[in-house]
């Protein structure tokens, strides 16, 4: 699965290990960024391909993604890369 090019963003380090990390998000492993005045966490080439969360804080942003992230595995659709890597990773 491609993953998006995150040259001249302002990446934020995720907690990988916290309690309150969505377990979508530590299983995958998504880019979290500062975008205008908010975040976002994207998995995949481009957030109308990946799976995109938005928010006005970081929890927000992975709080959103992780709502994405299950619906997009409990809705998959045939040759998608991204689905694909989530259903792989989804124990």
């Amino acid at each position: 699965m491609e993953q998006m090019n995150t040259d001249g963003l302002t990446l934020v380090s995720i907690d990988f290990d916290a309690e309150d990390t969505p377990a979508s998000v530590k299983r995958t492993h998504p880019v979290l960024y500062v975008d205008g005045d908010g975040y976002s966490c994207l998995l995949g080439p481009d957030p109308a391909s990946g799976i995109y969360g938005h928010g006005k804080a970081p929890k927000d942003a992975l709080k959103d993604f992780d709502r994405h992230f299950q619906d997009r595995l409990e809705h998959p659709m045939n040759g998608d890369p991204v689905a694909d890597f989530i259903q792989q990773r989804h124990i």
